[in-house]
């Protein structure tokens, strides 16, 4: 995983985090050899109190939550699995293991944990939306589910209308073949990004219509295509 990826996994979890070993770090443009050393020490922290209080939910996550931010993927995603025994109703805990299992390139894993944590949590937009771009967009032929997935993309757009739920319904409708939906889908969004001025946001929009103009569907180019789109920050109105 780049560094990119791993600075922004980290940032989310500092935003959410209420340990101090995690939230008295600062995630940089590019980390220093120091910075990075801070970050070593924390989790080091981290495994103690987890090591200590083995049935404490919440230290059990912020250890994981450490662990994915370094990418340790291998070794986050059995403590977050851990977490939700623990608690069945934390999401972010489900989520981090889902987003493990997908780095690691475990998608016909990554899509079960989904489907098992929409069956506990029926409502939880963000396991839905992973699970329809999971559906619509996964590498393997095995994982893909048209159907479900632009089933799941359209109640998650209808409920949450942002460039990422909306990029998922054109994704699944490409998935089914249904080539003119696609194309009709993403213009709107294209449009509503111009009508915006957010041009950059307009220019990819525009790289996965010409997918969809080829006849062609979307596949994912990386696991965290599909990890990160439960993380849409910007309504398109």
């Amino acid at each position: 995983m780049n560094t990119k990826t791993i600075l922004n996994l980290l940032a989310m979890l500092l935003l959410a985090s209420s340990w101090p070993a995690l939230a008295q770090i600062q995630p940089p443009a590019e980390p220093t050899a120091e910075q990075l050393k801070q970050i070593e020490q924390a989790i080091g922290q981290l495994r103690k109190a987890a090591e200590a209080a083995p049935e404490d939910a919440g230290r059990q996550f912020q250890l994981a939550a450490a662990l994915a931010a370094q990418g340790s993927f291998d070794e986050a995603g059995p403590v977050f699995a851990k977490v939700v025994k623990l608690d069945p109703t934390n999401s972010a805990a489900r989520r981090g293991e889902i987003t493990s299992l997908l780095f690691l390139g475990k998608y016909v894993d990554a899509r079960k944990k989904l489907e098992e944590g929409l069956t506990a949590l029926p409502r939880d937009g963000q396991l839905a939306h992973t699970l329809a771009r999971l559906c619509a967009t996964a590498p393997l032929e095995k994982v893909r589910h048209g159907e479900l997935a632009l089933q799941l993309a359209l109640k998650v757009f209808d409920i949450k209308k942002t460039y990422e739920t909306g990029e998922t319904v054109a994704m699944a409708y490409a998935e089914l073949g249904r080539f003119e939906d696609a194309v009709a889908f993403q213009r709107e969004m294209i449009a509503k990004a111009e009508k915006l001025g957010d041009a950059p946001r307009a220019e990819a929009l525009r790289e996965r219509l010409l997918t969809y103009l080829r006849d062609e569907p979307w596949r994912a180019a990386s696991p965290a295509e599909i990890a990160m789109a439960t993380e849409p920050p910007k309504p398109v109105g």
